[in-house]
């Protein structure tokens, strides 16, 4: 382009007037070491970026076959827990509805598929209805000796221990506390 000559030489000439001719191969052999060790440092990096995965990789998988059962499982509950006792629950017959009249016509998508003996079994029996709850249980030694106490103790003494059960209710009142300042002692140099 013969209409940007002009300004090209004056760029070129104050380009050349900026560079020093005197740095020479040094120079060059400086910036060739620098990128050699850039380019290393970035392979070392690559290398962890790809090693560190694939380690926590093979780490999940050996856990995750580590955690599988090996053994046979476990044919009831007393197998598996021996120290627990199985809760006692009483059987009860399930309603069974009365039988329909067979459909005329039979169609292999209409019919819903029976439930195994297993699957029917599995559900659990409802458990039985108690004629008083909370359950009665036997009274506590603590209770006992109540009983005992009412029973035998003078009206006095119970009236008294009535009077401290309601009391227990009310507040605490605490009597304030007077702390006479101290005073400083005298100093004996005098």
């Amino acid at each position: 382009m013969p209409e940007n000559e002009p300004f090209d030489r004056v760029i070129d000439s104050a380009l050349s007037s900026y560079g020093d001719s005197k740095a020479g191969p040094e120079l060059a052999q400086r910036v060739l070491v620098r990128i050699a060790s850039e380019a290393a440092l970035r392979r070392r990096w690559m290398l962890w970026a790809i090693a560190l995965p694939v380690a926590a990789g093979l780490l999940l998988l050996a856990v995750f076959f580590a955690a599988k059962p090996g053994g046979r499982p476990v044919e009831n509950a007393e197998q598996a827990h021996p120290s627990r006792k199985p809760a006692t629950v009483a059987h009860v017959e399930p309603a069974v509805a009365p039988r329909s009249a067979p459909p005329e016509h039979k169609n292999a998508r209409s019919q819903q598929p029976h439930r195994s003996l297993a699957a029917a079994a599995a559900t659990p029996a409802p458990l039985p209805k108690l004629d008083v709850f909370p359950t009665p249980e036997p009274l506590t030694p603590a209770e006992q000796a109540l009983v005992e106490f009412a029973a035998r103790a003078p009206q006095a003494e119970r009236k008294a221990l009535v009077e401290a059960q309601q009391q227990i209710g009310q507040p605490l009142s605490i009597a304030a506390i007077k702390i006479p300042p101290l005073e400083p002692a005298e100093s004996q140099d005098n």
